[in-house]
């Protein structure tokens, strides 16, 4: 088959996967697979599961026991806690979770067109009465995320760019808008002098599947998200960068003043790897280190980050096709001088998701418990949350 036996004039072309006439980068593509799972990671616990669900937000509580919360195919959002899941939303998708220093808990999400707030001060047992954080500007709401400061909170969600809004009084108000990037599937993290960066995948769904449409930005504000700086291109300028299971994800290391982020690209071949980039100059340069497979087989996704200011590593974790579907892991030592990949945390290969961001979710877990030294991973395979950990090197 041909473009020209398809309707070309209308925008059709011949699509070499599934050898049909289809507008370009709408269909799903064919995921390469590698014949071998590989090894498991043999610092990880056995796999843990729990409830129904995907797209799961994760957070530790006070006592280092970790809260969940997750969507179902009802469009519900379920919490999970102690390994028991109850009702959180009637009606929500893509939840973010956040701890202050206190042990508040936070959690946002879309409801329908607008972000909405609950607070938890009991480690997730109970929440608060969810109240909108949408501005009255806004008609839309994708991936909120939220970052926590010094006395200060801020929730960020896609609506016609990354849209970040400031509390200072524990979400009971929050400052108009501002657009941070133009972008609306973005991250957010405080450092440790108090400015707000934030890292956003600029482009659109009509390169959903890798067409060469996306770069990732980063930009730095220094006055509480009132003003955002120029923004800055964190990915290499001749990547191929895919817009479905490829938020990008900022870490911060303040002791040592790395910024990372990570980020996935590949195209419809079907091959995607993972990107992790470091400045140490305040994002005006970036180096780039591949998270792969060699020979190139698989498609890697849905990026974590976890970083241990103890001993400066970075965690990676993120789903793959390989033998199937698994998640892995990784460690980076600081600046990404060497990153070594761990093997998968998975028991076994799942079924590979339909590659739906709506139902099988474009966020999983990584917490890093400094103080118990421990990290916890949690995914989701074949519907169900899914959990490990492993124990962290001695301070």
């Amino acid at each position: 088959m041909a473009d020209a036996q398809c309707r070309v004039a209308e925008g059709y072309t011949c699509d070499p996967a599934w050898h049909a006439c289809l507008i370009p980068n709408t269909a799903v593509i064919v995921p390469r697979r590698c014949t071998a799972i590989g090894q498991r990671d043999p610092a990880m616990s056995p796999v843990v599961t729990s409830a129904h669900g995907f797209d799961p937000a994760a957070e530790l509580a006070g006592d280092g026991s970790v809260v969940a919360i997750a969507a179902t195919v009802d469009g519900e959002l379920r919490s999970v806690r102690a390994g028991k899941d109850s009702m959180f939303a009637v009606h929500g998708s893509q939840p973010a979770l956040a701890r202050d220093a206190r042990g508040t808990l936070y959690a946002t999400w879309c409801n329908d067109a607008h972000a909405e707030l609950a607070i938890s001060r009991d480690g997730g047992a109970t929440w608060s009465p969810p109240s909108s954080v949408r501005d009255p500007g806004d008609t839309a709401c994708e991936r909120p995320v939220i970052a926590l400061g010094r006395d200060v909170m801020y929730i960020a969600y896609g609506a016609s760019g990354l849209r970040v809004r400031a509390s200072r009084d524990g979400g009971r108000t929050f400052t108009t808008a501002v657009t941070a990037l133009a972008g609306s599937k973005g991250t957010l993290a405080v450092g440790g002098d108090g400015k707000l960066h934030a890292v956003a995948l600029d482009g659109s769904d009509r390169g959903g599947y890798g067409a060469a449409e996306q770069r990732v930005q980063y930009s730095v504000s220094s006055d509480g998200g009132a003003t955002f700086a120029q923004p800055r291109v964190a990915s290499a300028p001749d990547e191929t960068l895919p817009y479905y299971f490829a938020v990008p994800r900022i870490a911060i290391d303040n002791k040592k003043r790395w910024l990372y982020i990570a980020y996935v690209r590949g195209g419809r071949s079907g091959v995607w790897d993972l990107a992790l980039a470091a400045s140490k100059d305040g994002g005006a340069t970036w180096k780039h280190v591949r998270i792969g497979d060699d020979a190139q087989c698989a498609l890697h996704m849905t990026p974590a980050l976890a970083l241990d200011s103890i001993t400066g590593q970075l965690h990676v974790a993120w789903y793959d096709t390989r033998g199937g579907t698994r998640f892995a892991r990784a460690v980076c030592t600081p600046g990404l001088a060497t990153c070594t990949q761990l093997g998968r945390v998975s028991d076994a290969a799942f079924a590979l998701p339909v590659l739906d961001p709506q139902r099988s979710g474009e966020q999983a877990g990584l917490l890093v418990d400094e103080r118990r030294r421990v990290i916890h991973a949690l995914w989701v395979q074949d519907g169900v949350l899914a959990s490990a950990s492993a124990a962290l090197p001695p301070r």
